[in-house]
């Protein structure tokens, strides 16, 4: 069983943030403004296994419940792009022979896709009860959890067909009316102030078979085990964009800068060795592409002008940036 480690930094996968931000626009919303305010980078959705620091991602989507007043903007956003659809979750889960099968899958999968949760299937009698025992990121998570639950019963209607409800729908959040009232969720009996979101649904729907989900093979990559490498995987996707220091990344990855630093020294590190691997990293891969010019790559790492990126990486690797480019290439430098 895959169960989450306390010292982890809560992320997700970029994929999941897709019917967020699918959502988002569809209804005409100023997304750059709700990424500024939840502290989160500029999204590229073409990079379905990038990491994204997961407090920030729920206060985004937060944000843009409670300024559209959107009571249940959880669901809305599943309703945009299904659980099924999700780009890093399909190919975990495709051909799966029946429910059951389908449904272990995920429960083994959730891990990968956001290394909070913890999906699991439990015995209740005749009853199975699909449940996220996960890590609660924010006291106020009422849209992290509908749109844990209506993922749930998406799952279970590929065997049941799109007009089932499951017997119970249980939330952790005190009641709220909207939530109650909201047809994707009825005629199910839905209960509040549980000790974790999930459905009970009967165990003789396991055994039916599932319409097949067909999607193309590819290795999902797994977040990093070591601290240090989870927070270069976060603080990457800043680059380029808002300058980066100690005290956003404690911030976005929800730990005092104190914390941080704690953590880091046990690895025998520091935030600043972190950040300047990082970017010599991103800079060899950029230099490596022939049509990337250096003020692009110093803009792109963080730098004011070429010349600080410079002296930066002749700092790191003991050679220009221009000499790097000439050697991996075996000719002249170019893209000055």
């Amino acid at each position: 069983m895959n169960v989450h480690r306390s010292h982890d930094i809560p992320v997700i996968r970029n994929s999941i943030f897709e019917p967020f931000l699918a959502a988002a626009r569809r209804i005409g919303v100023p997304i750059e403004r709700h990424l500024r305010r939840a502290h989160l980078p500029t999204i590229e959705e073409q990079k379905p296994d990038l990491f994204l620091p997961e407090i920030p991602t729920w206060r985004f989507v937060q944000s843009v419940a409670q300024t559209q007043g959107i009571a249940t903007y959880g669901i809305l956003c599943l309703e945009t792009i299904r659980f099924i659809e999700l780009s890093s979750l399909s190919p975990l889960i495709s051909n799966c022979a029946n429910l059951n099968q389908l449904l272990q899958r995920v429960c083994a999968a959730a891990p990968l896709m956001s290394n909070s949760a913890r999906y699991q299937l439990e015995n209740r009698n005749d009853l199975i009860f699909f449940c996220n025992r996960g890590r609660r990121l924010l006291p106020d998570d009422i849209h992290a959890q509908l749109f844990q639950v209506f993922g749930m019963i998406q799952l279970v209607q590929l065997a049941t067909g799109p007009g089932w409800r499951p017997e119970e729908v249980h939330f952790t959040f005190a009641h709220d009316a909207a939530v109650e009232k909201a047809p994707q969720l009825n005629p199910s009996r839905i209960l509040f102030s549980c000790p974790v979101p999930g459905i009970l649904f009967s165990r003789h729907l396991l055994p039916m078979a599932t319409r097949n989900i067909v999607s193309e093979h590819r290795q999902v990559k797994s977040l990093p085990t070591a601290f240090h490498e989870q927070l270069s995987e976060i603080i990457g996707t800043y680059l380029g964009g808002a300058r980066i220091d100690k005290v956003l990344a404690a911030e976005i990855i929800g730990v005092s800068p104190r914390t941080l630093q704690r953590r880091l020294e046990e690895e025998r590190t520091s935030f600043h060795e972190v950040l300047e691997q990082l970017r010599l990293q991103k800079a060899k891969a950029m230099l490596e592409e022939p049509g990337v010019k250096l003020i692009e790559i110093a803009f792109e790492l963080g730098y004011e002008n070429p010349p600080s990126f410079t002296r930066a990486f002749r700092r790191w690797a003991g050679v220009t940036p221009s000499e790097y480019r000439s050697r991996i290439s075996g000719g002249p430098s170019i893209g000055n």
